[in-house]
Formats: C-alpha cells, structure tokens, sequence
C-alpha cells in the first residue's frame, strides 16, 4: 500500500486544492528524491477510485519501466504503452475510437 510522507501529502492537498479551484492544468516540480512518482501515483489512483480514467506519459523509456515497477509494487492495476523497450508483463489497455482519432 502506497504511503505517501508529509510533505508528499502536502502536495497532494494543495494540487486537490488546484482542482477544486478550476485549475485543470498543474506543475509539480521538486528536487530528485521528493517522491514525484509517488505523488502522481496517489493522485492517479484517487481518480481511478472514483473510475475515472487516468494516465500518465513520461518520455524516458526507463522512467515508464521504474514506474510500472512501482505501480506494480502497490498491487494497482495499470496497461503500459510504449513504443520501443521491453515488453512488459502488464498489457496495454484499450485505447477509445475517440483517442484514436484525435492522436495524429
């Protein structure tokens, strides 16, 4: 299970806050070490909770495999698309008619 420390948890908060305030496009940015990963990952699961779609995309092949890792890690449930790398044991999840159209 995913526990997040208190700085973490200040963050969550304050990006929850953001949203609640109208604010549909945020930036977190904070030092290596800070738990950034684990963050996005608290936030995305608290809209999967809510069986909302969410996802996250990276542009280091490394950094996808570090984070399915750690997904993995904390038993949730999660498809990864990537375009070249290793294949990886969770396959990727449908992608709507309407993604499709708009992607290119």
């Amino acid at each position: 299970m995913l526990e997040l420390r208190p700085h973490q948890v200040e963050v969550v908060e304050k990006i929850n806050k953001g949203f609640e305030d109208g604010h549909r496009a945020q930036l977190l940015y904070a030092p290596t070490g800070f738990g950034k990963t684990e963050v996005a990952i608290s936030l995305m699961q608290e809209i999967a909770d809510k069986r909302q779609r969410v996802a996250m995309v990276m542009d280091r092949i490394v950094l996808v495999n570090q984070t399915s890792t750690r997904l993995a890690r904390y038993q949730i449930q999660h498809g990864v698309m990537q375009a070249v790398g290793q294949p990886n044991q969770y396959p990727p999840r449908a992608v709507p008619n309407s993604a499709r159209r708009h992607a290119g």
